[in-house]
């Protein structure tokens, strides 16, 4: 099960202060809609908003973005884990660790609309320790208001995952700017008990969001998913709403896992023509 005891905030080397204090981002793709920045640490998203308009991905720190985020094996104790991360599983995440160590990338194509990223994910609890056994493909793709992003996880027999259980996976995280303060999924709005730091829900529909007061934001659809996550976090200046499809898996070496998401800028009448269409 995915646990979060503390957000994202601690130790990133990007700084605090406001939600794009993290300058990661030189891969810009773009169509007549919408504009879209891939960071040079791992590919992850973090940038989408209308072409001139505000973006719409919170970036304080290497844990945020939109990007993946795999856990394998039970808890475990490192001598350079950090300490407010310990103990922890094996957590692969696309960006970088909490130490603020980016993970390393390659280019495999670009277009004006089209990336392949690859990319060796980050152990998340660890000062800088590339899980070389894992090998992460982002394919992206703008069509109109919407991003698509198939994922390959590729698991060498060299992982060592200490007893391989089931967790749920973040199939993606996404974390957003923080003036999208209303969380909606289906036909809920999602509001989390404040004496935990996140709500967990089931949705038939396959998505959530986080909007603003003018009603636009930002979705996530992932037809695989088997619940969801989210909420919203507040600490001074550090503002951000948060939500993840998940699915439950038990990942072991030699493991492949592919799946596609889609990202939606618009309504929440945006994302429910778009399912539609779809389906």
């Amino acid at each position: 099960m995915i646990r979060w005891f503390i957000i994202f905030i601690l130790l990133s080397g990007c700084g605090g202060g406001s939600a794009s204090n993290c300058e990661i981002q030189n891969i810009v793709l773009q169509n007549e809609a919408i504009e879209v920045h891939l960071s040079t640490a791992g590919g992850s998203i973090s940038h989408v908003s209308t072409i001139g308009g505000q973006n719409l991905i919170n970036n304080q720190d290497l844990g945020r973005q939109i990007q993946q985020s795999f856990y394998a094996g039970e808890d475990q104790v490192y001598p350079d884990q950090h300490p407010a991360w310990t103990p922890w599983p094996w957590n692969i995440i696309q960006t970088g660790d909490v130490y603020g160590n980016k993970a390393p990338m390659t280019v495999q194509f670009q277009s004006d609309t089209r990336a392949v990223i690859m990319s060796t994910p980050m152990r998340w609890d660890r000062n800088n320790e590339p899980e070389y056994c894992a090998t992460l493909i982002n394919d992206i793709t703008l069509i109109n208001s919407m991003v698509r992003v198939h994922v390959s996880l590729v698991l060498s027999y060299e992982c060592e995952i200490v007893n391989p259980i089931p967790h749920h996976q973040e199939m993606p995280a996404v974390y957003t700017a923080g003036n999208l303060d209303v969380l909606i999924s289906g036909d809920n709005e999602i509001k989390n008990d404040k004496s935990i730091i996140w709500a967990y829900w089931e949705e038939p529909e396959n998505w959530a969001g986080a909007y603003g007061s003018d009603g636009q934001g930002i979705a996530v659809y992932m037809d695989q998913a088997e619940l969801f996550v989210g909420g919203r976090y507040e600490n001074g200046m550090d503002h951000t709403t948060y939500f993840a499809p998940l699915k439950t898996l038990t990942l072991k070496p030699g493991d492949t896992l592919n799946y596609t998401y889609w990202i939606i800028v618009g309504t929440v009448q945006d994302i429910k023509d778009f399912i539609r269409s779809i389906q």
